[in-house]
C-alpha cells in the first residue's frame, strides 16, 4: 500500500473508493429539477414540441437546453411510449415517418463460415449515385378529404410518429410552412436508436430486398446509356423504376404484420425490459 493511499484512508475513515468519472454535479445543465419540470409541462399540454420545452425550461431555469437533450431525458422518463398508448386508446389515426436511401450497389447479404465463427465480408463505402426518399406531408389533405377517414377517424387527430434523425431536425418547422397551423396533427418523436418500435423501419426493409432484387434482374441496364444524355441520368431512371416497381409490396398485409412485431417491443419498453433488434 502506497504512503499515499494510507494517508487518504487515515484522513477519511473509509475504506470504500472515491466516485471516479461521470459527470460532476456543478456542470449537469439538466438536473432532476428540471426533468420533473418538463414532466409537468408535459402533463398540462401534451402537445408541446420539443423547441417549445425549451423556451419553457430557458425562460423558468435560465438554462439553455438541445432538443436532443430534452428528447433523451423524457425517453428515459418513457414520456414517448406512455403518449403513443394513450393516442392508441383513443383511435386516433396513426402515421409512421421516415426516410431511406438505395443505390446500385448490391451484394450477397449471407454467407458460410466455420461453425462457431461469422461470416465477415469487407467492403469500401458505397460510391455511385444514391436515390433517396423521405417521406412527406403532402399526403396529409389527401388523406384528410378520403371517404374512408371521414366515416373512420372524424374528429380524431392524425398523429405522425418519428424519430430523431438529422433528417427530421427541421420537421415542426417544414410542417408549419407546408400545412400552417393545424390542432389535429400531432408530432410524436421516438427515443434514441429505438427503430424496433417504428413499423415503417421493417417495411423499408422489404422494400429495399425488392429493390436489390430488381437491380440484380435488370443490371445490364447499370452499363446501357441508352437514349439518355448521360449514363448517370440512365442509371437515376433505373433506380426510380425500382422504387416503382417495389413499392406494391408495401400493402395492407406486411403494415398490418409489423405493427404487430412492433407491439411486442413496445410492450416491453413499458415494462422496462431490454429489446433486442432484429427479433
Amino acid at each position: 500500500m502506497s504512503r499515499a493511499t494510507a494517508y487518504r484512508l487515515c484522513k477519511a475513515g473509509d475504506p470504500s473508493l472515491p466516485a471516479r468519472g461521470g459527470a460532476r454535479a456543478s456542470v449537469v445543465k439538466c438536473t432532476d429539477e428540471i426533468v420533473k419540470a418538463m414532466e409537468g409541462y408535459l402533463d398540462a399540454e401534451c402537445m408541446l414540441t420539443l423547441t417549445q420545452l425549451a423556451d419553457k425550461v430557458q425562460e423558468e431555469f435560465g438554462v439553455e437546453l438541445s432538443t436532443s437533450t430534452i428528447s433523451a431525458k423524457l425517453a428515459t422518463k418513457l414520456i414517448t411510449l406512455k403518449q403513443f398508448v394513450e393516442h392508441q386508446a383513443k383511435g386516433d389515426y396513426i402515421v409512421y415517418y421516415d426516410e431511406t436511401n438505395y443505390n446500385l450497389f448490391c451484394m450477397h447479404s449471407q454467407g458460410r463460415a466455420a461453425k462457431g465463427k461469422r461470416a465477415v465480408v469487407k467492403t469500401t463505402p458505397p460510391k455511385g449515385k444514391t436515390c433517396k426518399f423521405n417521406a412527406q406531408f403532402h399526403i396529409y389533405e389527401a388523406v384528410k378529404n378520403s371517404e374512408t377517414y371521414r366515416n373512420f377517424y372524424g374528429g380524431k387527430s392524425v398523429v405522425t410518429v418519428l424519430d430523431n434523425a438529422p433528417a427530421h431536425n427541421q420537421t415542426e418547422t417544414r410542417l408549419v410552412e407546408e400545412l400552417g397551423e393545424h390542432s389535429d396533427l400531432v408530432l410524436l418523436r421516438l427515443g434514441p436508436y429505438s427503430p424496433m418500435l417504428n413499423p415503417i423501419e421493417g417495411c423499408f426493409s422489404v422494400f429495399k430486398a425488392k429493390v436489390k432484387a430488381f437491380l440484380a434482374a435488370h443490371r445490364q441496364r447499370m452499363f446501357d446509356q441508352g437514349a439518355f444524355l448521360s449514363l448517370t441520368e440512365a442509371r437515376m431512371t433505373l433506380l426510380e423504376d425500382a422504387a416503382n416497381s417495389s413499392i406494391r409490396c408495401i400493402n395492407r398485409h406486411l403494415v398490418t404484420s409489423m405493427a404487430l412485431h412492433c407491439q411486442r417491443a413496445l410492450a416491453d419498453a413499458l415494462k422496462m425490459e431490454d429489446i433486442q433488434y432484429g427479433t
